[in-house]
């Protein structure tokens, strides 16, 4: 069997990267790579400054390890079942930030607050309904709340965000973390001081950029690759 090293690599680096944005904390977090038919994984409870290639876990789609020594993160059904119902994504990066964490225990959507988030993530981003980390059930509620969205905020958890390859995941990561960041001081400000207002993207707008990002941007990435 050919393991393609050049993404297990990358699995890697994009955990050292996460850490150093601050998305993550000791071992919780995972990321995963699509490799065709197989999955490039984090493994469970390995520190990220730590982490080396050969601890990334390589499993096919039913989640059997085809490739690795450790056990793979277990939020592993999660990731399978997004692979499996979005065909459009190609890495996932599931992340403990510290303001997707706080929207993930006090709000239930983030409406279109910047144009660069309503268009790279979608809108509005909602939080999916708690269920226990690893299940079954976890995996079904973050994927109704994740739809057609790039990012989903997982209640009394984290976030996750999804790209067609893995620097659109972390940018994704990047960007749900700004809009939980941005969503909580101006909820803050708006409170201290009545004279300010909230001023959201119109959603006809947000569509609009939504649209634009998906059917412009994205053939223009392609073509310049």
């Amino acid at each position: 069997m050919n393991i393609n090293l050049f993404l297990r690599e990358k699995v890697v680096e994009t955990a050292k990267r996460i850490l150093d944005f601050g998305l993550v904390t000791g071992t919780w977090g995972n990321i995963s790579i699509k490799d065709d038919k197989l999955l490039h994984v984090t493994p469970s409870g390995v520190l990220y400054p730590q982490m080396r290639t050969s601890d990334v876990v390589t499993v096919d789609m039913n989640g059997n390890v085809v490739y690795g020594n450790l056990i793979p993160t277990s939020e592993l059904p999660m990731h399978l079942a997004i692979y499996k119902n979005r065909s459009d994504v190609g890495a996932i990066i599931h992340f403990h930030g510290l303001y997707s964490s706080i929207i993930s225990i006090i709000a239930d959507e983030i409406p279109p607050l910047l144009e660069d988030i309503a268009m790279a993530l979608g809108y509005p981003l909602k939080v999916s309904k708690y269920a226990f980390p690893g299940t079954t059930e976890l995996s079904e509620n973050v994927l109704e709340a994740l739809g057609d969205n790039n990012a989903v905020y997982m209640r009394n958890h984290g976030a996750t965000a999804v790209g067609e390859d893995i620097e659109d995941a972390f940018l994704n990561a990047i960007l749900a973390e700004k809009a939980a960041q941005i969503y909580y001081f101006s909820s803050i400000a708006t409170q201290e001081h009545k004279n300010l207002e909230v001023h959201y993207v119109p959603e006809k707008h947000a569509r609009e950029l939504r649209k634009k990002y998906l059917e412009k941007y994205k053939l223009l990435k392609k073509t310049t690759k």
